[in-house]
């Protein structure tokens, strides 16, 4: 590997330099899956309810991880194939034909149950942190959030423990390890980017020419650092803030809510910004009218259709599938990314 080094003069010509950025790695291979997978299929009631279960088990070896090696080599990481991962659940799957006179009903749904864990990171290291507030673990799954625990905010007069922001007015933290002080070591996993369980459901309700269909689907069990809230509910100085922290912490209005200003001091992450991201979200709703056909068309088919009508959850950024780090499965991290879109469409379908 290589990159753009120092430029240098060559017959009074400035040249780009290039030098090697990393070390090259000759035994690089692609990585190895082993699986497990059992599955069933059940038939009904003449096929009017089916169900389908699987099972699987998948270790993943030889996963790319670049970790640390001795800067007396030039160098400080090399790629290489150190990560082993796993993945194990259940799939559950239901369709049925409720109704199937005048009125037809048709409904099917899903769930998944999926358990990850990080079996090896380098062979060396058991952690690794990516950021303030998340870590590669091995025994544990990808997207763990680490975070000092919020205890309040220090009152005038109050004794306070040193360390990290230990200032009146400032965040409380707990002392985890009741060493008297507060440091890194008080941090605390305090839950993964992981759902227990994600599921959806369809139905579609037809009488005559009439067609009502719908699509929802969930996440349960996850949680996602809400950055957006950590900004702008941190007064520090050269930033908007949320309309709540107005009624900021002072000696005449104390309160456990939101700190005083603290222009230029590195505040702690909290778990407070480590928030529940389960949803529901009502994905697709449609109202559709099928003409009868007529000589130069096979169907005419009217309808009117929204999506991403309604979303239920307790998460309080934008979009609890929010994900700063779309490409990333190890890092989730919500700074404000623009919702998925409210849409309304009124169309008219023929068919010749």
């Amino acid at each position: 590997m290589s990159g753009q080094g120092y430029n240098y003069n060559f017959n009074n010509t400035v040249l780009t330099g290039i030098n090697p950025s990393g070390i090259a790695n000759p035994d690089l291979k692609w990585e190895q899956a082993t699986q497990l997978d059992i599955g069933i299929d059940l038939a009904f009631l003449n096929n009017r309810l089916t169900v389908v279960a699987d099972y699987y088990h998948k270790r993943t070896d030889n996963l790319l991880f670049t970790k640390a090696v001795p800067i007396s080599s030039g160098y400080s990481t090399i790629t290489g194939n150190y990560g082993s991962i796993e993945n194990k659940g259940l799939e559950l799957g239901i369709s049925a034909k409720i109704l199937t006179g005048a009125v037809k009903w048709e409904a099917s749904g899903n769930i998944t149950f999926n358990s990850n864990k990080v079996l090896a990171l380098d062979g060396i290291q058991n952690e690794l942190a990516l950021s303030s507030y998340s870590l590669l673990k091995v025994g544990y799954p990808l997207g763990i959030y680490r975070t000092y625990i919020l205890d309040g905010i220090n009152q005038t007069g109050e004794a306070f423990l040193p360390g990290y922001d230990a200032r009146t007015g400032g965040f409380k933290l707990k002392d985890v390890n009741g060493d008297g002080k507060i440091s890194t070591d008080d941090q605390v996993i305090i839950g993964n980017a992981q759902p227990k369980y994600f599921f959806g459901f369809s139905s579609s309700v037809k009488y005559r020419n009439f067609e009502l269909s719908g699509f929802l689907q969930g996440v349960q069990g996850s949680r996602l650092f809400n950055g957006f809230r950590f900004t702008f509910e941190t007064p520090s100085g050269q930033v908007n803030l949320l309309e709540g922290t107005a009624n900021r912490w002072s000696t005449t209005n104390p309160n456990n809510e939101y700190v005083k200003p603290a222009q230029g001091t590195n505040l702690p992450v909290g778990d407070r910004w480590v928030e529940d991201n389960s949803y529901v979200r009502v994905k697709n709703l449609t109202l559709a009218y099928n003409f009868p056909k007529v000589k130069f068309s096979k169907g005419i088919r009217a309808y009117v259709s929204g999506n991403n009508l309604f979303t239920f959850t307790k998460y309080q950024g934008w979009d609890p599938e929010s994900n700063n780090y779309g490409s990333s499965n190890a890092l989730f991290y919500d700074n404000g990314t623009y919702p998925a879109a409210k849409s309304y469409v009124i169309g008219l379908q023929c068919t010749f």
